[in-house]
């Protein structure tokens, strides 16, 4: 990476609906949990449980939300099952909510969930992402939740080359990076797990959760960690981490980020979804040796999986290898949506716990 180096620095499930509903805490000591509902099931959660729901998230997909202020994400990308889900992040704690600006929020105890909207930046991704940066830095300092642990990237074209000839994800990478900069975040514990995906149009969102206590960066040894990719991939490497451990909430929730068929910082088995599926699998596995070490079963800790799918075609392979590592049961999101490098044909994320 030119420039500032990044330095280093030292769910038990609530069932609401069957195979849906995930908990990323345990029992009266939960602080965090995500579902996945179908959309007469959000509506009902919704109505019943507007107090203690930090954020929605519609992929594809509409819900409506009576609780005033509360952050709902619009992220334009078709899902590819019959039955579209919402995704609801909750609070076990009455939450407050308010905005600044571009953003919404909501606080529950020591998280935050945050929500940036803004229509496309077609030709100013670069200094766009920047700005969301900067309110997003300044909103964790008002609210004291300065550690970022999670978020997610969604924006159009990704693929695509701005006038001056270089990729958006690439300009998407700098902005981003000027704004960890300036705000003396390039150190490894303040890079979060993220994903960073394209959309099919619609707003430029990024969508977020925060805490007052630092989470525990995982780096996946068969890669190279994105922030140390060489120039080739872009004059600022991408700034997140293979994953993010929150230690210090019960069962060590683990946040994976989108992960992808790379081994080192190389692409690898090009135009074959089938193997990148299984490499990408690999890379979680891996992470999860890490992070929960010793576990004879470790895709029996995963909780919720979202993949994402550049071409419809390529689903039934895709979820064919998926199943048969994690099984059926496991609350599944399949997107739509182009990802970060051209030839790769998915990426999977993931959200585990012991």
């Amino acid at each position: 990476m030119k420039g500032e180096n990044v330095t280093t620095d030292s769910l038990c499930s609530e069932r609401y609906a069957p195979q849906r509903d995930v908990a990323s805490t345990a029992s009266a000591q939960a602080a965090l949990g995500v579902l996945y509902l179908n959309s007469a099931e959000a509506e009902r959660y919704l109505t019943a449980n507007a107090d203690h729901v930090l954020g929605v998230v519609c992929h594809g997909n509409e819900v409506t939300a009576n609780a005033t202020g509360l952050p709902v994400a619009s992220v334009a990308m078709p899902q590819l099952d019959h039955e579209p889900l919402v995704e609801i992040w909750k609070a076990s704690e009455r939450v407050l909510r308010g905005s600044s600006g571009s953003l919404v929020w909501s606080r529950g105890g020591d998280l935050l969930f945050g929500l940036y909207r803004q229509p496309p930046h077609e030709d100013g991704l670069e200094s766009g992402t920047y700005h969301a940066y900067q309110a997003i830095f300044s909103l964790l300092a008002e609210q004291q939740t300065p550690h970022l642990l999670r978020i997610w990237n969604y924006f159009s074209a990704i693929n695509a080359d701005d006038p001056d000839g270089m990729e958006r994800y690439k300009h998407f990478c700098v902005g981003r990076y000027e704004a960890f900069a300036e705000s003396a975040r390039l150190n490894t514990s303040d890079i979060p797990a993220a994903s960073a995906v394209g959309s099919h149009g619609g707003e430029f969102v990024l969508y977020f959760i925060a805490a007052s206590r630092r989470g525990v960066a995982v780096e996946n040894d068969r890669q190279v960690s994105a922030y140390n990719y060489p120039p080739q991939y872009g004059p600022r490497s991408p700034l997140f981490s293979r994953a993010t451990q929150l230690d210090w909430l019960p069962r060590r929730p683990l946040f994976i980020s989108g992960t992808a068929s790379i081994i080192g910082h190389a692409s690898i088995y090009y135009d074959d979804a089938a193997q990148q599926t299984r490499e990408a699998l690999n890379n979680i596995r891996r992470l999860l040796d890490l992070a929960y070490p010793g576990h004879a079963l470790p895709f029996a800790l995963v909780r919720t999986l979202k993949i994402y799918v550049r071409h419809e075609k390529d689903l039934p392979a895709i979820r064919s290898q998926i199943e048969a590592v994690t099984g059926k049961a496991i609350p599944s999101i399949y997107l739509l949506a182009d990802i970060c490098r051209s030839e790769l044909l998915l990426e999977i994320e993931a959200i585990a716990e012991e």
